[in-house]
């Protein structure tokens, strides 16, 4: 039963897993899919631009040229007023003026080259002579707008029997007074032949119904028709001699087949957008690009683009690829955890054998490691006291010299005042001031007394003092030692650092780190320095000691709080110093303490030596 558990979750984890790496690999096929997709709709949107843009280049320098030459400007500014008589005459000289041009023009592309009057009325067209006098006023908005508004207009448009991409401009004498406009136009057949000539592109131009007659319009070097578009119910495409009439468009209609509805509700949102297919073990990247009419910058028609895309299916191959290995992958793993699973189960019954025969063993081992280390707690704890002992016997001789000096006042003092009032020579003011000395000396002794006694007391019970007050008490317990050797204690010292914690054993501590550093500066030839600074933060507290006795050494400065460890002959250290004040301050004051090597910067000279650092809490938890 307990195997059949197992397999069933190695297999609902190896299923979860599958289903992962399905969910990553789909999200990283689609999003690279996509920017291949985005990138094939922008360059179709660039080449359009740019085969538009030229266009546009060649219509103005056309333009350019028809406003500079004086002769065709000087046919106009009298056409304008001129009888229908002398219209045909100036215009058969306008054409001959400017027939040659329009050769070159044709060459780039331009189809349509015309004028037009402000009543919207066609003068004349270079492409078709015989035809003019029409009006075009329902039939060509550019035309109208230009007449009225003496501005420049673009875009595509239909015509009388086709649309095509206008450039309308609007032309006046040279004193500024409007005669008539001008029409550069080039055929949407243009665009296809020029996106699959040269940009390498297969395009159909598609243009709504509701927007065109289906007639047939000739030109030199291809003739162009509308046919039924297999894109879209709605549009009609132009052919081109690049199309080969029903089998081309026959298999774009096999391409299209499955999409038509997505194409109809795309073209309904009038944006740019583009899909693949595969189709004939082929991948094809179907872009469409929505053209605006000049009027109401309606969609009216669409560039459409089939381009091959190997990438696409590279990517789809390599999907596919690293879902099966992953599967792979996932089924030997399972295979091992499950086999790993059952020799645990074989190992847990060997050991399980094994373990009632070591219980026994182990009940009488625990028993001796036991014993061992209670007599190994009980030797340390000796040491410690031991070492407080010593400390405290190093303390009572510097309590011994220290009341040599008060002791000596009060006795000269006492003998003094005896001595006067024998001899009858003591006063009131001498008596007073005497007095104040021996008490104040007294004083001095009794303060010596406290400290000694605080120290030693022995207290665990946390109490509430001022950190200030505590390293004070310290130094006055060391104060013969830091006379003995001339050590300068140097104080930066927060007066208002109140603490709830264990001061004895706070000093305790600060008298194990100076002892190490004295022990060190006693053999320096040298001005000898130990500072002692403090931080008040908001919870905690920080005490910082440092000497400049030249540092300790890297190899053992990660040892010096390891017990028994001592870099003194044996005879005159046990190496628990440190030791002990490592355990006081993390155990018994729930602080830190930590030592560096500092390079450091005192009244413009440098030094060099070790820095106790202690953080305390404000307040035992």
């Amino acid at each position: 039963m307990k195997n059949k558990l197992i397999i069933l979750f190695i297999f609902s984890i190896l299923i979860l897993a599958n289903i992962i790496v399905y969910k990553i690999t789909a999200i990283n096929q689609e999003q690279r899919i996509n920017a291949i997709l985005n990138s094939i709709s922008d360059q179709l949107q660039t080449h359009y631009e740019l085969q538009i843009h030229h266009q546009t280049l060649v219509a103005d320098s056309a333009y350019q040229s028809a406003i500079r030459n004086n002769k065709a400007m000087s046919i106009l500014k009298q056409a304008v007023t001129a009888s229908p008589q002398e219209r045909v005459h100036l215009r058969k000289e306008l054409y001959e003026l400017l027939i040659g041009e329009y050769h070159i023009l044709q060459m780039q592309g331009v189809l349509q080259y015309q004028f037009n009057f402000k009543d919207n009325r066609t003068f004349l067209r270079l492409h078709k002579p015989s035809k003019f006098g029409d009006d075009l006023t329902k039939i060509r908005y550019s035309y109208t707008y230009v007449n009225k508004e003496h501005k420049i207009v673009r875009g595509l448009e239909q015509g009388k029997t086709t649309h095509g991409f206008r450039n309308v401009y609007p032309i006046f004498d040279e004193n500024n007074n409007y005669l008539c406009a001008m029409e550069i136009s080039y055929s949407s057949n243009l665009l296809q032949k020029m996106l699959n000539d040269i940009s390498k592109i297969h395009t159909h131009f598609i243009v709504n119904k509701k927007v065109i007659d289906v007639k047939v319009w000739k030109r030199d070097d291809f003739v162009s028709t509308y046919q039924q578009s297999d894109e879209n119910k709605d549009y009609m495409v132009t052919q081109i001699k690049d199309h080969s009439n029903y089998e081309h468009f026959e298999y774009h209609a096999n391409i299209l087949d499955q999409f038509k509805e997505l194409i109809s509700q795309k073209i309904a949102k009038n944006e740019k957008f583009n899909f693949y297919t595969i189709y004939d073990n082929k991948t094809y990247i179907v872009s469409f690009y929505p053209i605006k009419n000049i009027k109401e910058q309606k969609t009216i028609a669409w560039l459409v683009a089939y381009e091959t895309n190997d990438s696409i299916n590279s990517i789809i191959n390599y999907t596919i690829y690293i879902r099966v290995l992953s599967f792979i992958i996932f089924c030997i793993i399972a295979y091992f955890i499950y086999w790993n699973i059952l020799q645990k189960q074989i190992l847990k019954v060997k050991v399980k054998k094994k373990t009632k025969e070591l219980e026994e063993i182990n009940q009488n081992l625990e028993e001796k490691i036991s014993l061992e280390v209670e007599k190994n707690k009980q030797t340390q704890q000796q040491l410690f006291k031991s070492e407080k002992m010593a400390s405290m016997g190093e303390m009572i001789g510097n309590i011994a010299h220290q009341w040599r000096q008060p002791l000596s006042v009060i006795s000269t003092g006492a003998t003094g005042l005896i001595l006067q009032k024998e001899y009858d020579n003591l006063t009131d003011e001498k008596l007073i001031n005497t007095c104040k000395i021996i008490d104040e000396n007294a004083q001095y002794l009794s303060k010596t007394i406290d400290d000694f006694r605080d120290f030693i007391k022995g207290d665990k019970k946390a109490v509430s003092f001022n950190l200030q007050d505590t390293i004070n008490s310290f130094i006055h317990l060391i104060d013969t030692s830091i006379r003995n050797h001339t050590i300068n204690i140097i104080l930066d010292i927060d007066k208002n650092i109140q603490l709830e914690n264990h001061p004895n054993e706070l000093i305790q501590c600060l008298i194990n780190i100076y002892n190490n550093a004295r022990d060190i500066l006693k053999n320096k030839d040298m001005k000898r320095y130990i500072f002692i600074s403090t931080v008040n933060l908001d919870d905690t507290i920080v005490i910082r000691i440092k000497d400049n006795a030249g540092g300790i050494k890297e190899d053992i400065l990660s040892k010096i709080f390891e017990p028994y460890f001592t870099t003194k002959h044996k005879s005159q250290g046990t190496g628990l110093g440190l030791h002990m004040t490592y355990n006081l301050i993390v155990h018994g004051m729930k602080g830190a303490i930590e030592v560096k090597n500092v390079n450091y910067s005192y009244e413009k000279n440098k030094y060099y030596g070790a820095e106790f650092i202690i953080t305390l809490p404000k307040r035992l938890k």
